[in-house]
């Protein structure tokens, strides 16, 4: 099932583009990735742009006015169409196999609730049909 990636980024030039390589990365290939500019005044969005041209998994938001990462989170979550939420700074990385690990854990927890036995150690919340890691 694909993997909504979704990235609020405010000024991140210097960290933007292994942010993007690392989920370009990633053993798991279905996802998309959703970069939400939060008025960034660097050059974020260009570097963004020319990876957009690469892949067209990754998709750019700009916001209209700075309203902070828990703002750009929703509206990334609002635009998104996988069936999974994963969320992932501008200035963080992920190992390559960070997607696979977590739907590989997630597909064993789903088995888990439908016998009835639910690992509460596992944080997995249900947000309009989603599942947000």
């Amino acid at each position: 099932m694909k993997v909504s990636v979704i990235t609020p980024m405010y000024n991140c030039e210097k960290f933007i583009s292994e942010t993007i390589e690392s989920v370009l990365n990633q053993t798991y290939t279905n996802w998309e990735m959703i970069i939400i500019d939060d008025c960034s005044t660097d050059k974020s969005k260009q570097i963004v742009k020319q990876y957009i041209e690469r892949d067209k998994r990754i998709r750019l938001i700009a916001l209209n006015e700075n309203s902070g990462a828990a703002v750009a989170r929703n509206k990334g979550i609002e635009v998104s169409s996988g069936r999974f939420i994963a969320f992932l700074d501008g200035d963080d990385l992920w190992e390559s196999n960070k997607l696979e690990k977590q739907n590989t854990q997630l597909n064993v927890q789903v088995k888990k609730q439908i016998k009835g036995k639910v690992d509460k150690t596992f944080n997995i919340m249900d947000l309009k049909n989603f599942l947000i890691w």
